[in-house]
């Protein structure tokens, strides 16, 4: 039997044509099983608050009442569930001990749903006799993360092992790393190497990794160490074979960061070379086409899981930026790769959002997956005591090859302070209006249809959203307009309030810079630059952790560049008339729209109000003048969906 098999036993729709799932464990949510029970043909709800779910179910699935129904309780308790649909429905109890029965559940449970599959495979293919908790977890290190105490032995070792670890896509639950941690402590060769921090904790790996890459820059040159860099133990073995592919790739990808080094002609591997800032535009075009090589052979495919193309789009941005700093003549030479790579990850993104978006609001919320879950990460750090005031900075249109933009200048200017970066989906249509209220609101654009249209009541959702975690009054302040350095004293004024435990910013310097601009991506690029420099958003940064906030930086959407297809003529039928796409309340209107458009998507309502249609514009196109650009947003590019979701925290 496959992992999906056992999970969605029960999930026949000629059989059972409503089914209430519980299922506190939260396997309905792992993608392929997602992917498999759209695939039966069911419509999925989810049953956490019954007055929100009587109201989607009322605006979206009464007119559907010939389709399957799958209703979904977080939950064990059969009395959480409403009576009348209780009654009606077949009951399906999916659960972690009679999928794992010789497995340790509280082990498994600490492990992300995407992983499931691989474990479960594993135990169907080993078939393990009962375990405990410490054999679980070795279990689970070998046949899932590939780890193996036993074998790490030497420093090349673990570096090799902690390169595959971090270079893909899987988390090592803090859990398992912690007890793989206090096994390698015995060992007096990996003594000097800070193990609690490598493991759980990517960026803190990378910043192990840059800070020793000078040391080893010194003595490949064979030049004696500055007191500084020789004081930087342990000396990592960053030339061995089996690791130095690795960090030329995490060097060409934006993973490590290049460093000025006086002594580079005495250093014969072209590899290390990577590593070593210079050349001009020559060196960033050699970048980036060694760059295109490896995304051009690992564009996600349209059934991979959503951490894939999360970890994908950080790539493709460095591409983009390496992309955009080249002149005229260097982008001649490398056009014909950089745009048929392009074409590639639009299509196969648009093919996988067809099959695996829809899944995403459902998954759990920590850590991140939509934007709508960024709220529910912020309240769990204040409740596992990691933080006494969260901050929330909403940087209106911000993409991720803007943030690697603005991400140098903000770690210069503001030394003390340490950055995780991660990503995010927004929602789609990526419009202000839909996917910032969601991340301010804690919830799906559905639950909040009536206001759809406006972000009027950004400041309301979010003090009941706090209200609901036990935060009241002057502890949860919101504020928006922010970006230019006038409004800082606002923000100084708020933090000096004692009770304040919870702030939410919107900076839409960006999106103002964005709306107003006539250059093209590049000219984007030159201006988000330009206002890095100004260091208006280290101030905002410096003084938040100075006043004891942790920091969740984020965008409600990103942009692309964008050529104009036409207007639709459509009088006063659409509800939303960006460059990227049109709604409206209507089939009818929409499929007048199309009939002139047909590359344009009709976007179901996922997530959405019933009457809330978008229409995309696809590709690069948008609903402007035909022969004019535009730089915009609200369709469903990888560039628009997926946005930057940076913690930042006093080192």
């Amino acid at each position: 039997m496959t992992w999906v098999e056992a999970v969605t036993k029960g999930l026949n729709p000629d059989v059972a044509p409503l089914v209430v799932a519980l299922d506190p464990d939260r396997l309905l949510t792992e993608e392929a099983v997602q992917a498999a029970i759209r695939d039966r043909g069911y419509n999925v709800l989810e049953l956490d608050d019954e007055m929100a779910f009587r109201l989607t179910f009322e605006t979206t699935v009464r007119d559907h009442a010939d389709q399957p129904l799958l209703v979904i309780h977080f939950g064990e308790r059969r009395e959480d569930v409403p009576f009348d649909l209780l009654m009606a429905a077949t009951v399906v109890e999916p659960s972690l001990t009679s999928l794992f029965q010789n497995l340790s559940a509280p082990v498994i449970r600490a492990i992300e749903r995407g992983d499931l599959p691989a474990l479960f495979e594993a135990q169907q293919r080993e078939k393990p006799s009962r375990m405990n908790d410490p054999e679980t977890k070795k279990f689970i290190l070998l046949h899932v993360y590939g780890l193996v105490p036993e074998v790490l032995r030497t420093p090349t070792d673990l570096l090799r092992e902690l390169l595959r670890l971090h270079y893909g896509t899987r988390i090592l639950p803090a859990a398992l790393a912690a007890w793989l941690v206090e096994r390698l402590k015995a060992s007096t060769v990996l003594a000097d190497w800070p193990l609690d921090d490598l493991f759980s904790d990517r960026q803190r790996f990378l910043t192990f990794l840059q800070d020793r890459w000078p040391g080893f820059l010194y003595r490949s040159a064979n030049i004696p160490l500055p007191a500084d860099v020789a004081a930087l133990l342990p000396e990592v073995p960053f030339g061995h074979p089996d690791v130095r592919v690795t960090i030329d790739t995490l060097f060409v990808e934006g993973g490590l960061t290049p460093v000025p080094f006086g002594h580079a002609d005495a250093i014969t591997d072209d590899w290390v070379r990577a590593g070593i800032t210079g050349g001009g535009g020559a060196a960033i075009g050699e970048r980036l086409a060694k760059l295109l090589e490896i995304l051009s052979g690992d564009v996600p495919p349209e059934d991979c899981r959503y951490r894939i193309w999360l970890s994908f789009a950080q790539r493709w941005a460095e591409a983009s930026v390496l992309w955009h700093r080249l002149d005229a003549s260097g982008q001649a030479e490398l056009a014909p790769r950089y745009r048929a790579l392009q074409a590639e990850v639009d299509r196969s993104f648009a093919a996988w959002l067809d099959r695996r978006y829809s899944g995403l609001h459902s998954q759990p919320p920590t850590p991140p997956v939509m934007l709508h879950h960024v709220p529910r990460a912020m309240a769990r750090v204040l409740e596992d005591g990691k933080a006494g005031k969260v901050a929330l900075v909403v940087v209106d249109g911000l993409a991720l090859d803007q943030w690697l933009i603005l991400r140098p200048s903000l770690t210069a200017q503001v030394p003390h302070i340490v950055i995780q970066d991660d990503a995010v989906f927004a929602w789609v249509p990526t419009l202000t209006s839909v996917s910032r209220q969601a991340v301010f609101s804690g919830k799906p654009p559905v639950q909040f249809g009536k206001h759809i249209g406006t972000t009027s009541r950004e400041a309301s959702q979010w003090a009941q959203f706090w209200a609901d975690q036990g935060f009241t009054g002057r502890q949860v302040e919101y504020r928006k307009g922010l970006g230019d350095f006038g409004d800082l004293c606002t923000v100084e004024d708020l933090i000096s309030l004692s009770q304040i435990r919870v702030l939410g910013l919107v900076v839409d310097k960006i999106d103002r810079i964005m709306h107003g601009m006539e250059l093209g991506m590049s000219g984007m690029h030159s201006q988000v630059a330009l206002w890095s420099e100004t260091g208006y958003l280290s101030r905002l940064v410096a003084t938040l952790v100075n006043g004891g906030f942790t920091i969740f930086l984020t965008s409600d959407h990103g942009n692309i560049e964008a050529s104009g297809i036409g207007r639709p003529a459509e009088g006063s039928n659409a509800e939303e008339r960006g460059e990227r796409v049109r709604t409206y309340t209507t089939q009818v209107q929409r499929r007048q729209v199309k009939d002139t458009f047909p590359s344009a998507i009709e976007w179901p309502p996922i997530g959405l109000p019933a009457d809330y249609l978008p229409l995309l514009a696809t590709g690069r196109e948008a609903f402007i003048t035909p022969g004019k650009s535009v730089v915009g947003h609200g369709g469903a590019s990888l560039e628009e969906v997926v946005v930057p979701l940076v913690k930042i925290e006093r080192a």
